[in-house]
């Protein structure tokens, strides 16, 4: 076993660690990846709460499926997967239950605490626009969409955690960035009209 300072350590040795036996190299990588998980979750459920629970959930799994982790792929991707099963199987059992009352947005609103009235409401207007844009993309450019947009993953990771091409991505980004803009674009055009 490797001693010092964990969070120097690459995501492969904090896995050797753990498979070695050093639980602590396990608090490192959810350290390392929890607020990550719970964004991939949230662009995929929109509501905070069950997106944190997703998040531990998949953690759960993780610790328990790290034991016999081949390392065939970096150990992000493979974990990446995992919340992205975990969300599909929230949205299945949400979708069985047909309880479709996500009260949470796609993006957090920021505001200072010195924002108008008048801020706050456009604000709010554009995040339901842009959610509503979002929306209405087919679920293979929403993916990617929300993935690139929301959680900042780098286009090859996005390709190797839905097991597509890297062209199928940047193609699926084009197009929901394209329809995404025209949305947000006739919607403009229609409230001056």
């Amino acid at each position: 076993m490797i001693s010092g300072n964990f969070e120097t350590y690459s995501d492969e040795e904090l896995v050797l660690e753990f498979q070695g036996g050093n639980e602590k190299a396990f608090d490192f990588l959810v350290k390392r990846y929890q607020e990550r998980a719970i964004r991939l979750a949230f662009s995929m459920i929109r509501n905070w709460e069950t997106a944190k629970e997703i998040s531990q959930n998949a953690f759960v799994k993780t610790y328990f499926g790290l034991k016999n982790f081949k390392r065939e792929s970096k150990f992000g991707t493979w974990f990446y997967r995992i919340v992205s099963n975990q969300a599909h199987d929230e949205i299945r059992k949400l979708a069985r239950a047909k309880d479709d009352t996500r009260s949470d947005s796609v993006l957090e609103t920021r505001m200072s605490p010195e924002a108008s009235p008048a801020q706050v409401m456009a604000m709010e207007e554009e995040r339901r626009r842009l959610e509503a844009a979002v929306a209405s993309l087919p679920e293979n450019e929403q993916k990617v969409f929300s993935m690139r947009y929301f959680n900042d993953m780098p286009l090859q990771e996005i390709a190797d955690l839905l097991g597509v091409a890297l062209g199928t991505v940047k193609a699926h980004l084009f197009h929901a960035t394209q329809k995404v803009k025209h949305a947000l674009t006739k919607k403009e055009v229609s409230r001056h009209e």
